[in-house]
């Protein structure tokens, strides 16, 4: 890996993929995406995110919004199938 802690990482990834990061800070961000499948899965969520939003919105969805939206999606249980209980 890069060195570059994942956390570090997502802390950046709005930043990045609104193009607000400096050259150096963005070509760390992109190495690190490409060595780590977590992160780049958990980045293309960000992009699904944003996909949705500006499509039922019809508008780019703003930061704020995008860390609300992605919040809620990351506090809700993980589906595990239906219950046998």
């Amino acid at each position: 890996m890069s060195g570059i802690d994942c956390d570090e990482i997502m802390r950046q990834v709005d930043f990045y993929l609104s193009g607000e990061l400096p050259a150096d800070q963005r070509e760390h961000v992109a190495r690190h995406l490409a060595d780590c499948w977590d992160c780049g899965d958990r980045v293309d969520l960000h992009v699904r995110i944003r996909e949705i939003v500006a499509k039922k919105c019809g508008e780019a969805a703003s930061r704020d919004l995008v860390i609300r939206v992605r919040s809620m999606i990351e506090a809700e249980p993980e589906e595990t199938g239906p219950s046998t209980a």
